[in-house]
């Protein structure tokens, strides 16, 4: 029986127990924090168990894909473990209990998979008297197949728990470790645990104490890989039809065979590429963070095994294509995500393979150094260097580690991912974030209703305020009022500008952010006379200023469907920061964007704003939101009531911002810049409405003063340009031929001026008008007719130093290095440089020093050769 038609027979199965037969969930959890993936056939179904909704049937079963990397290190090393896995399940609510659970499962497996009764063992908890008298009474196993053990006990913590029963197969004496002892629960391969029972019944107080459910459920999971092999008569989970079929597809990539020698890196590569795909397919993208990091680890433990079977080019993606054709049976959705999985496996091979080959260098080279030394630890700080240079994570650091009977100073490695995150956040001081509240307003009561949607100007009250007296702070005073229009930096948002009158006073709001307990704390700049708590004010926004950000977070959810649109449904946002002259937008995308995608997504967003879409606010319940297709941005915490804003039937979005009632309105879009900000996150920045009118005008005029000044039309401009840049590249290339010219007829002349040291040609020579490129075919010119020598030369053009040394191969021998000469005459310039033995350059800006950095030249060049 083959594997899907295994998945399809236990889900006809309890399907015809009435169970209700859940889809496979996504592997990344829906609004769980607490998981970075789903693990379990279970995990989706933590809502239903903890009644926080209702489940569409008592009785419900699955093949939930799972996935775990908590033994990644021993994926491929041993037959059962995987990355990713469909655990089999069925499930009850407050319905059938263990006399069901343990009925089913026995017919299941002897009446449906025909397996040999004789070969069926179980284990129950020593107290369950009534498990054992199911299965010894109900079912008919002998009591001798009965096994009681203290560890048959499903709990985590206080909370619903319960005993659980295992169903256990014989494979047989040589899967057996020879014991006279050996039973199920063995760390041997004879006894195959198949099937987990658990019968959640009790409730673990706070005291340790057990107390009884009032509705008892049924939790039960089994491996559909295990449950193959066992089925399909195969050694190892890695040899059932869906992993062989990946298996065969190596061998003929790699010209390998599966044997003993490659069956290690042959498993690896199986398992973790039908990981990847599948995360891909589920919304993952390879990152640095989260659950993006876990998918860049699996995909770059598979490229390294694939060295170990001699493939040293991209090989990963050429097996997406055998993974979902040997799944989409029962994942439909696969081959529509096919392509877009082989180019993100694509680019992550090309990435890793440019800097995998010199970081096994390193690390190989770390190794053979710490051997010398009678050392095995690699230093926190090199595994920090392959880590941030050479992109290898820790793991993969650790297992070469081990391959060569070393460890890593792990603690070490997370002191030096400290050091350089306090130095990240060093270097962001000074940027403008969000002001950090004291708790001079924590005892108010009022101050945090903002009734701004609707109103850009209101009467309302001063409830508190505070005298900022420093010179730094742009603004002199903070405030509450009891109601507000202006809208607190939130989401990317900035906050609103406006005014705050009153008869004696006027305030300028410079800033509005919110403080714990959802306060509306105001900064601003007021004058005028005494500023009295309990004031009446009207509170006016500046509605230019509101118009703009509205116009660009209109646009910002524009943007956001277009590149789905255009790049791809694994486009999710990252980042964003929308003000009132643009909008900034960061998203996830594994690869450069060309020209042509950006001009089709502007013109996609311009588009939505030519046709005057509505732009519709709704509140709603978060549950409906999302059944309405609204897209929730993950990272994102929401109530249990939310704000829908949605642009026609184009997009869907949870947003507490602030918009436009029409695209209409947003004029105009441009995009003026595209680029990588990190690993699989880009940026896009852009401008809309009188911004961009902005733009265009400015770069119109910059246009027309072009073509005025070349004397051509704008539809010309391209051309001249064009022209001009080749009449520049054939001037520059006469300058050349002219420069090699008296370089040659110079070359004996500056050679006059050498002295002999040991028998080697010494040259320290200023030169006149010279960059550094010059300077070095000058170098090479004189080194061609005196090819034992040692050359220092030194230029200057605009108040630039450029030096160079260039040094023969029998000098080097004597002692001579470049690199160190340049090293400290550059300093004498003001500068810096460096370089190898035989060559090095620097440059500096202290031109009058020149020669007495020359004159120190010659002096280490005989130190050099003494």
């Amino acid at each position: 029986m083959k594997t899907a038609e295994l998945r399809k027979a236990f889900l006809d199965f309890f399907k015809s127990k009435n169970h209700y037969i859940l889809p496979s969930h996504s592997l990344i959890p829906n609004n769980d924090k607490t998981l970075l993936w789903i693990n379990c056939g279970m995990a989706p179904l933590k809502k239903y168990y903890s009644k926080q909704a209702v489940p569409p049937s008592p009785r419900m079963a699955n093949s939930q894909k799972s996935l775990r990397t908590n033994d990644i290190d021993n994926v491929g090393k041993t037959d059962r473990h995987h990355t990713m896995f469909e655990m089999l399940g069925n499930f009850s609510i407050g319905d059938y209990f263990k006399d069901e659970a343990i009925s089913w499962s026995w017919e299941f497996l002897t009446e449906i998979l025909h397996l040999d009764e004789s070969k069926l063992y179980v284990t129950i908890n020593p107290k369950d008297d009534e498990a054992f008298n199911i299965w010894n009474k109900k079912v008919g196993l002998p009591k001798e197949r009965i096994y009681r053990d203290e560890e048959n006990f499903w709990e985590i913590g206080p909370g619903p728990c319960g005993p659980n029963s295992e169903i256990h197969y014989d494979r047989g004496e040589k899967y057996g470790c020879g014991s006279k002892n050996c039973q199920p629960g063995c760390e041997c391969d004879r006894y195959l645990e198949i099937w987990n029972l658990v019968f959640t019944q009790y409730n673990r107080e706070l005291d340790g104490s057990l107390t009884d459910l009032p509705f008892k459920n049924i939790d039960t999971g089994m491996s559909l890989e295990r449950l193959a092999s066992l089925v399909q008569e195969a050694d190892s989970n890695y040899e059932i039809d869906i992993f062989m079929d990946i298996i065969k597809k190596v061998e003929e990539i790699s010209t390998q065979k599966y044997n003993e020698n490659n069956k290690v890196a042959m498993r690896v590569i199986a398992d973790h590429i039908r990981t990847a795909v599948f995360a891909i397919a589920d919304g993952a993208l390879p990152s640095n963070e989260g659950r993006g990091y876990v998918i860049r680890r699996i995909i770059r433990r598979a490229i390294r095994y694939g060295k170990n079977l001699n493939m040293t080019k991209p090989f990963l993606h050429l097996l997406v294509g055998t993974v979902i054709n040997t799944m989409k049976d029962h994942y439909d959705y696969l081959p529509e995500k096919q392509e877009l999985a082989q180019r993100i496996i694509l680019s992550e091979e090309e990435r890793f393979l440019r800097t995998l080959e010199d970081g096994e260098k390193l690390i190989i080279s770390i190794i053979s150094q710490l051997k010398t030394q009678n050392k095995t630890q690699i230093s926190g700080d090199n595994a920090f260097k392959l880590y941030d240079t050479y992109g290898f994570p820790l793991e993969l650091t650790s297992e070469i580690a081990q391959e060569n009977n070393c460890t890593v100073d792990t603690q070490g490695f997370s002191k030096a991912m400290k050091k350089q995150q306090e130095r990240a956040r060093n270097a962001r001081k000074g940027q403008v974030g969000n002001v950090i509240a004291d708790k001079k307003f924590e005892d108010v009561a009022e101050g945090g209703s903002f009734v701004g949607y609707n109103k850009l100007s209101v009467e309302t009250e001063l409830v508190a305020f505070s005298l900022v007296d420093s010179k730094k702070a742009k603004y002199n005073i903070e405030f509450l009022l009891k109601d507000t229009p202006f809208y607190a930096e939130s989401g990317g948002q900035k906050a609103d500008k406006g005014e705050v009158i009153a008869d004696d006073f006027t305030i300028s709001v410079v800033d509005v952010k919110k403080l714990p307990g959802n306060k509306i704390v105001h900064y601003g700049v007021y004058s005028g006379g005494e500023v009295t708590v309990n004031s009446i004010v009207k509170a006016v926004l500046n509605t230019e200023y509101r118009q703009a950000i509205k116009a660009h977070h209109t646009c910002t959810h524009l943007l956001h469907r277009a590149l789905k649109n255009i790049l791809g449904s694994h486009v999710n946002q990252a980042g964003s920061l929308v003000s009132a002259d643009r909008l900034r937008f960061d998203f996830t995308h594994f690869e450069s964007v060309t020209d042509e995608q950006i001009k089709a997504i502007q013109d996609e967003v311009n588009q939505e704003i030519f046709k005057g879409k509505p732009v519709i606010t709704e509140e709603m319940s978060l549950e409906n939101a999302v059944k309405d297709g609204a897209t929730a941005l993950f990272g994102e915490k929401y109530g249990d009531s939310v704000r829908v804003v949605s642009i026609a039937d184009y997009s869907k979005e949870l947003c507490g911002g602030t918009h436009l009632k029409s695209t209409a309105e947003a004029g105009t879009f441009i995009i003026i810049s595209e680029g990588s900000i990190g690993s699989g996150i880009r940026r896009i920045e852009a401008v809309a409405s009188k911004a961009a009118y902005e733009y265009i005008s400015e770069r119109l005029q910059a246009v027309n003063e072009t073509t005025s000044f070349l004397k051509v039309t704008p539809k010309n401009l391209l051309n001249k340009i064009e022209e001009l840049q080749s009449e520049i590249s054939n001037l520059n290339k006469k300058n050349n031929d002219l420069q090699q010219k008296l370089f040659a007829s110079s070359t004996g002349n500056l050679l006059n001026d050498s002295v002999d040291i040991n028998g080697f040609t010494v040259l320290t020579k200023q030169v006149e008008n010279l960059d550094m490129n010059a300077l070095r075919q000058l170098g090479d010119s004189l080194k061609a007719k005196a090819p034992n020598s040692v050359l220092v030369l030194g230029s200057s053009v605009d108040n630039k130093v450029f030096l160079t040394a260039m040094v023969a191969e029998q000098p080097v021998k004597q002692g001579v290095h470049a690199g160190k000469i340049i090293k400290e005459i550059a300093k004498i310039c003001g500068g810096g440089g460096g370089g190898k033995p035989q060559m090095a350059q620097a440059g500096g800006k202290k031109p009058e020093a020149i020669p007495q950095a020359l004159s120190k030249a010659l002096e280490l060049i005989k130190e050099q050769l003494q």
